[in-house]
């Protein structure tokens, strides 16, 4: 499964359990005293010339970012800090197994949340295991990276590092999205706000910098595409299993249909959907085991993809127009109201 960035995993969470909060603490305090400057490891010889070159791209991302796009002047994506090939992190979510209906946590600072981060995957296994025991429909994810939302300079994770150029531009517009415009208590629209500005940011970036040639343009280009397609498909079989959760029907029939239809979504979408896709990104589809709570976790990512393409259409598919809009309309008092009126009138 193509790893999704989280949108963030606070540290500061007077009031949470105490072993979650030094579990927590110490997972970011040792980023942080782990973290090596981009500028050192460009000047270390031992350093290949592979990754030296993807450094160089963080650092154009970051600057494009800040000068074209208007994302927020940040001192993060100035280091990077080796993961020993291990997630950075891991996001633990869940929901009701036969309706959709979020299973959450509260943090003081972050307010009701429908993840939760850790750094280490057993005290995150346990968790699970325990919800899951209670009907519940659980999604363990490994995190390659995450935005502390301008609390901490995030650095670069090596896991980073392998990405495709297209990707890794991706990953830095997505998180600097997130310092730049962050309303609280709805993940869904910081998330799928992130995914638009980090897919057409990595357009922007590759078409200025390599001009309608690049193949990074290209890919880039393809990757949107494909994320426009799959939001189309998970949107529709949310609807379909929306229909059986709130028939009139025991649990248990509700169960059964709901076997059925991801069973019939796996059949269709690797017959008719994936042949039709530009990339590989979606090929997990085949093997992971699909709930309620992935399902989720895909809407906070890729919840209505059109509605922010048709706030960039209307302000001339121009980003950084787009970004300045987006920061009135998260600054309303209600902004999903604010977005549907924008993009009507």
């Amino acid at each position: 499964m193509r790893t999704r960035a989280s949108a963030a995993l606070v540290v500061l969470l007077a009031g949470c359990s105490l072993p979650y909060v030094a579990h927590v603490s110490y997972g970011q305090a040792r980023i942080l005293i782990g973290r090596i400057s981009i500028e050192s490891r460009l000047e270390d010889p031992s350093v290949s010339e592979a990754e030296k070159a993807k450094l160089r791209l963080v650092l154009e991302v970051k600057k494009y970012a800040k000068e074209e796009i208007g994302l927020a002047a940040s001192s993060s994506y100035e280091s990077v800090y080796d993961t020993e090939g291990d997630p950075v992190a891991w996001n633990l979510s869940a929901c009701d197994d036969d309706a959709f209906l979020p299973y959450t946590w509260d943090f003081p600072i972050m307010g009701v949340m429908p993840y939760k981060g850790y750094f280490y995957r057993e005290p995150a296994v346990e968790e699970a295991r325990e919800i899951k025991a209670a009907h519940k429909d659980v999604l363990l994810a490994p995190v390659s990276a995450y935005s502390t939302l301008g609390w901490f300079a995030d650095p670069v994770y090596t896991p980073m590092i392998a990405y495709r150029d297209e990707e890794l531009a991706n990953v830095v517009f997505h998180e600097l999205t997130h310092a730049t415009i962050f309303i609280e208590r709805d993940s869904e629209f910081n998330e799928t706000l992130a995914t638009f500005v980090g897919n057409q940011g990595a357009v922007d970036f590759f078409l200025a910098k390599g001009g309608k040639d690049d193949p990074r343009l290209a890919s880039a280009a393809r990757a949107a595409s494909d994320d426009r397609v799959f939001q189309a498909q998970i949107s529709a079989l949310r609807a379909k299993l929306d229909a059986v959760y709130k028939a009139n029907l025991s649990r248990e029939e509700k169960l059964r249909e709901k076997a059925k239809i991801f069973g019939d979504f796996k059949n269709d979408f690797a017959t008719k959907v994936a042949p039709t896709l530009e990339t590989d990104h979606y090929a997990f589809v085949a093997t992971h085991e699909l709930n309620n709570a992935w399902i989720l976790a895909l809407a906070r990512y890729h919840g209505d993809l059109e509605v922010f393409a048709k706030v960039h259409a209307k302000l001339g598919s121009r980003l950084r127009a787009t970004v300045e809009k987006l920061k009135e309309i998260a600054r309303s008092d209600d902004p999903r109201k604010a977005l549907t009126d924008f993009v009507k009138d």
